[in-house]
């Protein structure tokens, strides 16, 4: 299936360029005469032929004559054919399929100037389409002569022609030129991009190979098509012939090469293809000095080169087919691209040989403008190609990253669960260790002073009550493990807004916004709730007061969490300031959490300060 598209989009690029490089009308004829003479003049022939026209199309004579001649008498062919002008009153354009080894161009044996840049060599504009004009005052009414001669020494050739309306010249002159010469250059330099970007681009180690092959195929495709627009015509004759030939044997390898390399069939011993290039640079070089002194280049070369690429052109695209249809792989218009510039090389080495057609067309012969196309379309494949596997490369990145941040993420999430969980359960485990070694020890003394009577009985409920307190308070810590400090505090609130109002004590709440979230562990919270449970408990027994008032606020320094409890009693008795048991626990507990404790004497009540340090979140 993919063969059969690709000679589909080959053929309908062909049948395209050819039909738009060609003037209207434009029927090649079947012959054409051949004048020798010694000045250029059809008076001084000596030597008269007929020539069939050929593959390509052109007209074409070997003068072995010229060859084999000792004298130095120049042979000089002139080309001449006859067409009829209608109308004699109109200019007339001159359409000549190429002008590549023309010299002068002749209506009625009057020089007719080129209405585009006329190259005999083939430099940018020698292959390409040329068009003239013919002005109507050197036209006849009926038959007039045309005259081509030709700069051949050796080989005379001439190309179809077409005499015609003058904008139906000019307009296939100019498609003509887009392909032979515009596009070409353009392949040229898109090849010459991706071959950049194939070395800037940091390939994978499994890539490289392929892009080696790339390379090589993409600098030999670009030399050949330079090659076709002329570039060694300053070279000697031997060496343009042995560069031309080694750079299309090269060229018919690396396609074979880049084939097994980009379907993964040869991934090693490349070495014996690399062999496989020296042969094609050596081949050549033995065939001119084969011939060397009197430079008699066989048509061994050609029929090299048309052979080698028969046979290698449908292996490289019955690999690329059985790769699409066998891996199934991303890369469907790379292949189809492959096939369709590797079929067209193919079709034009049967062309030399066959001189072909365009199907359906007969008069429509094979000049091949849709040769440089091919390296334009390989040249935007890859672009293409690179680009794609860039982006895909790039999509993979992003979408890993994306996989791995989410996973990051509920790892963390995860993590931080499981270390919250795992501080409460810490916590609790101190907390029920110190409710163990505290709490328990106290019930233990309650009960064996109580058997033995060292307790008074009217004791007893007020140490069983101090004993319910701080069970309360280990268990309003647990409750609130997790919680902030200011949620905690108002399970405390609760607990001891009883105490006051049955003390007749009114209470005065205020939390600081900016100490809102300030988190503390369990067994921090459970030393706070013990410093102010004691705190709470003298007020209600000694200070007297009728208003207490309580802050948690947030201030600046080494602790920024400040508790104050204020109340508007009696004050505090000079005794209990230095030897109060009450107040000596207070002050241990709150070393306990590093925190800083404080009790003063306002003359109107007392003010107990509790500084705590930096919270969990803050640390």
């Amino acid at each position: 299936m993919i063969i059969a598209v690709g000679q589909l989009l080959l053929w309908a690029g062909l049948y395209f360029s050819e039909n738009a490089a060609r003037p209207d009308g434009m029927s090649p004829a079947p012959d054409i005469k051949l004048h020798i003479t010694t000045d250029g003049l059809l008076e001084t022939s000596f030597e008269t032929y007929t020539l069939p026209l050929v593959s390509d199309p052109h007209y074409e004579f070997r003068d072995f004559v010229a060859r084999d001649s000792k004298d130095e008498v120049e042979r000089i062919g002139v080309f001449e054919t006859k067409f009829d002008a209608v109308d004699a009153s109109e200019d007339l354009g001159l359409f000549l399929g190429y002008n590549y080894q023309i010299n002068e161009v002749r209506v009625n044996n009057t020089i007719v100037k080129a209405h585009t840049v006329a190259d005999a060599w083939g430099l940018a504009s020698g292959f390409s389409p040329s068009a003239y004009i013919v002005p109507k005052d050197i036209l006849v009414a009926g038959e007039n002569i045309l005259t081509l001669e030709s700069a051949g020494y050796l080989t005379k050739r001439a190309p179809t022609y077409h005499v015609g309306d003058v904008a139906n010249v000019l307009t296939a002159q100019a498609w003509g030129r887009i392909f032979a010469t515009d596009l070409s250059m353009i392949a040229v330099a898109l090849m010459g991009f991706v071959v950049l970007l194939c070395f800037v681009v940091d390939w994978p180690k499994e890539d490289r190979p392929r892009i080696a092959a790339l390379i090589v195929l993409l600098c030999l495709w670009s030399a050949r098509d330079l090659l076709l627009l002329g570039v060694d015509r300053n070279l000697d004759p031997r060496v343009s012939w042995w560069l031309y030939h080694a750079v299309s044997y090269s060229l018919t390898l690396a396609l074979l090469d880049f084939a097994l390399a980009w379907t993964g069939l040869l991934k090693s011993k490349r070495r014996f293809l690399w062999m496989g290039y020296a042969v094609c640079v050596i081949l050549p070089a033995v065939l001119v000095i084969n011939h060397w002194t009197r430079f008699q280049l066989t048509d061994a070369g050609w029929l090299i080169d048309v052979w080698f690429t028969n046979i290698i052109a449908p292996t490289v695209v019955l690999i690329f087919a059985w790769y699409f249809a066998t891996k199934r792989p991303k890369e469907t218009i790379d292949i189809l691209l492959f096939i369709v510039c590797t079929s067209a090389l193919f079709i034009d080495a049967v062309d030399d040989q066959l001189g072909l057609h365009v199907p359906f067309h007969e008069n429509l012969y094979l000049t091949f403008y849709f040769a440089p196309l091919c390296g334009a379309l390989l040249g935007l494949g890859m672009t293409a190609s690179i680009a794609a596997q860039a982006t895909r490369a790039r999509r993979a990145a992003l979408e890993m990253n994306e996989i791995l941040e989410r996973r990051l993420a509920e790892r963390e999430k995860q993590i931080r669960t499981q270390a919250r969980s795992r501080a409460v359960l810490d916590e609790r485990r101190r907390i029920m260790s110190d409710m163990h070694d505290g709490l328990g020890a106290r019930l233990s003394g309650i009960v064996l002073q109580t058997r033995t009577e060292k307790m008074p009985y009217s004791d007893i409920p007020g140490a069983v009550q101090e004993s319910l307190d701080e069970l309360r308070l280990i268990i309003d810590s647990l409750d609130s493990a997790g919680d902030t400090l200011a949620m905690a505090l108002g399970a405390f609130r609760e607990r001891i807004q009883q105490q006051f109002s049955a003390a007749g004590i009114t209470l005065d709440w205020h939390i600081d916004e900016g100490a809102v979230t300030a988190k503390y562990s369990a067994s921090e919270v459970l030393q706070i709730f013990r410093i102010l449970q004691e705190c709470c408990t003298n007020i209600v027994r000694h200070a007297q007061a009728s208003e207490v008032s309580f802050a948690l606020t947030r201030v600046e320094g080494e602790h920024p969490i400040k508790i104050t409890v204020r109340d508007n009693g009696c004050g505090l008795p000079d005794d209990k300031r230095e030897n109060g048991k009450g107040l000596k626990n207070m002050a241990m507990r709150a070393r306990r959490i590093q925190a800083e404790f404080s009790l003063e004497d306002t003359g109107s009540g007392v003010e107990m300060c509790l500084k705590l340090p930096p919270d969990s979140s803050e640390t």
